[in-house]
């Protein structure tokens, strides 16, 4: 119970039923343990090693940040952004993530990251006995989904037909598709030559090409650093 400066009081909710809240709401995001404290604003760009990738990766992250920031504009408008660069551990499902981590403690909103899309599918196929519709239904209906690595599998009919199917819903319905990918929309209209997947998402989302760097094993030399700096500063028991 909280009383103000006029003497009346009235209830304030607790700090840590929120925090309970936004747990659960990461949980059912299905973010990764690595990314849970993931931001934007720390997504650094001056781990990578040349001007033209740190200024790329600048470009990225000023996106992310107004995205965060005019997203209820965005969702209007049913806009997502298609995050790419051929080169792995360029930084795309960790600013991603970020995107969706502050869009949940911001907004509240109901999102789902997936780094395996069609794998998670097959498996509900062999599991369950719905319907295919019921099955990529969740994929279709949350408000925000992030699909990570897109189109990184071997192109089929089965593999367009779902991916399809599951953008067009989204597409039609505006909900926002953060999508991250080794290939930029060129490179996926080849793959995928009906044209149904290049042509929706460059409707559904707006390109930002992150650098050609890999930075992964620079920050992983960095956490290092730090946990022998800890180590060498920590008092004996």
């Amino acid at each position: 119970m909280i009383q103000d400066h006029e003497g009346i009081r009235y209830m304030k909710e607790c700090r840590c039923r929120y925090d309970l809240q936004i747990s659960n709401m990461m949980k059912s995001a299905k973010v990764r343990i690595e990314f849970l404290n993931a931001t934007v604003n720390s997504f650094q760009t001056d781990i990578y090693k040349t001007k033209e990738s740190q200024e790329r990766a600048a470009v990225a992250k000023k996106i992310a940040i107004e995205y965060v920031k005019n997203y209820k504009r965005f969702k209007e408008l049913g806009k997502g952004l298609y995050l790419f660069s051929e080169t792995k551990g360029s930084g795309k499902t960790r600013l991603a993530v970020s995107i969706l981590n502050a869009l949940i403690k911001r907004y509240h909103i109901r999102g789902i990251y997936t780094p395996n899309l069609l794998d998670e599918i097959k498996k509900k196929f062999d599991d369950d006995n719905h319907s295919a519709y019921e099955i990529i239904q969740q994929f279709m209906d949350v408000e925000l989904l992030v699909i990570d690595d897109f189109a990184v599998e071997k192109a089929t009919e089965w593999s367009e037909e779902i991916y399809t199917k599951i953008l067009n819903d989204r597409m039609i319905n505006k909900r926002p598709t953060i999508i991250t990918s080794n290939l930029s929309m060129e490179q996926l209209s080849e793959k995928f030559r009906s044209g149904r997947i290049d042509s929706r998402l460059n409707k559904m989302t707006l390109p930002v090409h992150l650098p050609e760097e890999d930075v992964r094993g620079y920050l992983a030399q960095q956490e290092n650093k730090r946990i022998v700096q800890m180590i060498l500063t920590s008092k004996s028991d």
